[in-house]
Formats: C-alpha cells, structure tokens, sequence
C-alpha cells in the first residue's frame, strides 16, 4: 500500500534517494551539540538586538546604521557555521571509524558518493538551520539603512562559500581519524582551520561594508 501520510510519503522519499542523509541529520538533530549551539546562537542574537534597541544612535530616524547591524548579525552566524557545523561533519566521519560502522556500510548497496554526499547534505541542513534563523536579523538591517542589498547578498554569500570550505575540511580531517590520538590532533586542526576561516571571513565582510566597498558596490 502506498504510504497517504506526507511525513512517510518525505521519510520514503529520503530513504529511496539517500538513506545516509535521513541518518546523518537525525543524527544531527539529535545530538547535543546541535541544541546547545541553536539556543546560545538564539540568546546571543536576542542579546544583541536588544542591546541595538537601548541604543539612541540605532534608533534614530536620521542615523543609517544598518551596516553595523549586519556586521554583527553576520559574525554571530559565521561562528556555528565555520566551527560547530565542520567539528560535527568531523565527529560523524570520525565516528564511522570508532565505531566501525564503515565496515557495515562497506557491505551494503550504497556507493561511495552517497556516502559522501549524506555526511555533506547533512552539514548544508545544519548550517541551512543557522541561516533561517539569522536571515531575518541580517534583512532587518537593510531597513536600517545604509546598507545596499548586494552588499548584504555579498556577506551571505562569502559566509555561505567559506562555510563551505570549512565544512569539507572538517569532513576530510573525520575521514583520516583512525584512533584517539589521530582524532584529537584532526579534531585541534579541524577548530584552527574553522577559527581562520571565521577571522577571514570577519574580515572580508568588514571591507564588503566599510566605505571602500559601499562606494564600490555603487558603481555596479
């Protein structure tokens, strides 16, 4: 009998495409990784604007100060996507070895690229639950003013390309843990690669928002 509820008529639909996708992101939703850093990023964004608002010079009629607003938002959402989306594509990979999980996979139908592709769909669900709940702090700044739209797409988007890089990097580094001592030196590399990324992607922003990049973006 075909399946009339839509939630298994979705559950069938990820198991028939990739069943590692369904396990890593139950996986992720599970863990508690996951809600600690969702509440932390939830405080500390209710926190800063609620700090915004107390401030004269935020509220003004007459102060365009939307581009300090998203800088702002714009770093609280590269610090879960560099550091805790990479370090929990890196515990999945690595557990699949401690585990020894990738044995069992090794004997079943799926191919290597699903197995890739469930550990990195499952970090673009993560990181994409980060976005949603930053996306409406960042737009409001455009309301603010002083900030152009493509300058914001710009900060979405570097955020969105470095995350990228950082998540793969997490990925790789999980892949080539074999024990506890290779595990935590990958897992140290694995936090510095996502703190130099956060700092290049600060700094990146801060460009595309300073003067420099609002007179550049104009000339578009």
């Amino acid at each position: 009998a075909t399946p009339t509820d839509p939630l298994d008529v979705l559950e069938d639909f990820g198991d028939r495409w990739n069943p590692m996708v369904v396990r890593e992101v139950r996986r992720m939703l599970k863990s508690r990784s996951f809600g600690v850093s969702y509440i932390l990023l939830t405080l500390a964004c209710l926190a800063a604007a609620y700090l915004f608002t107390l401030n004269s010079s935020f509220t003004s009629e007459t102060a365009d100060r939307g581009d300090v607003f998203c800088q702002v938002f714009l770093g609280l959402l590269t610090i879960p996507v560099m550091i805790v989306v990479p370090l929990s594509l890196f515990s999945s990979a690595s557990q699949e070895h401690t585990e020894y999980t990738l044995e069992m996979l090794s004997v079943t139908t799926l191919r290597t690229e699903q197995l890739i592709w469930g550990f990195s769909w499952c970090g673009v669900a993560h990181a994409g639950v980060y976005f949603c709940s930053l996306g409406p702090y960042i737009c409001f700044g455009y309301l603010l003013g002083g900030v152009g739209l493509l300058q914001i797409i710009a900060g979405i988007l570097c955020v969105a390309s470095m995350g990228i890089a950082a998540g793969i990097w997490g990925l790789m580094l999980g892949a080539c843990s074999k024990g506890p001592i290779s595990r935590n030196i990958f897992g140290g590399l694995s936090v510095l690669g996502g703190l130099g990324l956060t700092g290049l992607t600060m700094s990146l922003n801060g460009l595309f928002f300073s003067p420099f990049g609002e007179n550049a973006w104009e000339g578009i």
